[in-house]
């Protein structure tokens, strides 16, 4: 009816997405399901249940005592973890912190997540609730991985064409925060720490949705 040569069409045209980028995500996901079915079963063998709901998938698969990372060793993980995407990105992560481009803690009033927001004219603020875990280093890099690609994008294309569609945000973001996590699975030799980690990563995608 809108001119469209099927439903399909329409929904990835607003993010001018080609037809085969969405079918090979999933056909990709389809080729790999039975590694996601091991996971699952994994998790029921280890958590002890007779079944698996969804809300079992928020359950940690490694029970590790955790330690806390105060703002600054954050920053410095983080920035050691880039190092990968070469001078110029890291170089932009720098600035964030160093330009206070990150509301850091906790506030009254302020709301729950992590974010990132800019205009063209300003910088690519972060919003953190940062409380020293894990997690909320990975949520660094993430939310990092969203700002550097906001920075490039607006030194480097007119207003016209500096936004960009969800899909290619995510994949910024996911990037960052997946190679801050090899790097410190890298560097870890303790068998209990490199299954939480792995754990860690393995949960990415759920983590973020």
């Amino acid at each position: 009816a809108r001119g469209y040569p099927s439903s399909l069409h329409r929904a990835l045209d607003a993010e001018n997405l080609p037809l085969g980028v969405y079918h090979n995500l999933v056909s990709t996901v389809d080729a790999h399901r039975e590694l996601l079915h091991r996971y699952v079963a994994l998790k029921k063998r280890a958590l002890k249940l007779d079944s698996v709901h969804f809300y079992d998938l928020y359950v940690n698969l490694v029970d590790v005592p955790e330690r806390s990372y105060s703002f600054e060793e954050a920053r410095d993980l983080v920035l050691d973890g880039v190092k990968p995407f070469g001078t110029d990105y890291g170089a932009v992560m720098r600035r964030a912190f160093d330009s206070r481009w990150i509301d850091v803690y906790e506030n009254k009033g302020k709301r729950s997540g992590a974010y990132n927001m800019g205009t063209y004219l300003a910088a690519p603020y972060v919003l953190l609730n940062f409380k020293g875990t894990f997690h909320d280093v990975s949520t660094l890099a993430h939310e990092l991985g969203h700002a550097t690609q906001s920075w490039f994008a607006k030194e480097n294309q007119p207003p016209v064409y500096a936004g960009y569609p969800m899909f290619t945000a995510e994949v910024a973001s996911t990037a960052a925060e997946i190679v801050f996590k090899q790097s410190i699975l890298d560097r870890t030799q303790d068998p209990r720490q490199r299954a939480f980690l792995i754990n860690q990563m393995l949960e990415i995608g759920r983590a973020h949705v």
